[in-house]
């Protein structure tokens, strides 16, 4: 959430692939929704796509609210650990074939990131570096699986807060947006928050526009 508004926020080129092949969804509050009617903004610059989700558009798929982060930097008493969590759909996991009768979205995450300074060459501005390597989740004799499709998917820092003298409490602040896996450099990059918000901030001018036209059947993709 940013301003009081709802954005749906991915990585640009996945949005890309996903007009490519037609098929434009995403799981909102748990369900499958096509995104017919949507504008999306893009930066490919930072590898950032967003949109405005109108609550008159949330509310005809009978979605009153949503539960979304605020880009609202949390400061004192909030501290960083210097760890990070990234959250998405691998490839390897979510094969649809036919013959299964089940096609539920099975999501990965993958927590204690570290943050590191320029391990692997990006075209991405300022970029977030993370290092991964799959030896370090390894457990209960499974590899963690290979990070393809998870582009688009949020980088959370993990930041903790004193509750009282004997508790303390962790938060998720998001800090960008998943874009690239380096395996060979051990490294992920991700386009940071502050990407998220000036694509918003610079392409405000597209949701202002497509405000009084009429909903599309289909989405549509703005650069």
């Amino acid at each position: 959430m940013h301003e009081g508004n709802y954005y749906l926020v991915t990585a640009s080129h996945v949005l890309d692939c996903a007009f490519r092949y037609k098929q434009v969804v995403a799981n909102i509050c748990g369900r499958p929704i096509h995104l017919h009617g949507l504008y999306f903004a893009s930066d490919t610059e930072f590898d950032v796509s967003v949109s405005l989700l109108p609550k008159s558009w949330l509310n005809s798929y009978g979605i009153d609210e949503i539960y979304a982060p605020t880009t609202i930097q949390l400061t004192s008493p909030y501290e960083s650990t210097g760890l990070y969590v990234i959250f998405g759909f691998p490839a390897s996991m979510n094969k649809i074939d036919p013959r299964w009768s089940s096609k539920a979205p099975s999501p990965a995450w993958f927590s204690t990131l570290s943050k590191a300074s320029n391990i692997a060459r990006t075209t991405i501005p300022s970029a977030l570096h993370l290092t991964y390597s799959p030896k370090d989740f390894r457990g209960g004799g499974r590899n963690p699986p290979a990070l393809q499709g998870m582009s688009g998917g949020p980088v959370w820092e993990i930041l903790t807060r004193r509750m009282s003298d004997s508790t303390i409490g962790l938060s998720l602040y998001p800090q960008g947006v998943l874009c690239e896996w380096h395996k060979k450099e051990k490294a992920i990059i991700a386009s940071t928050i502050h990407s998220v918000i000036r694509t918003i901030r610079t392409r405000s001018n597209v949701w202002k526009l497509t405000r009084d036209l009429h909903a599309r059947p289909f989405p549509t993709l703005l650069y």
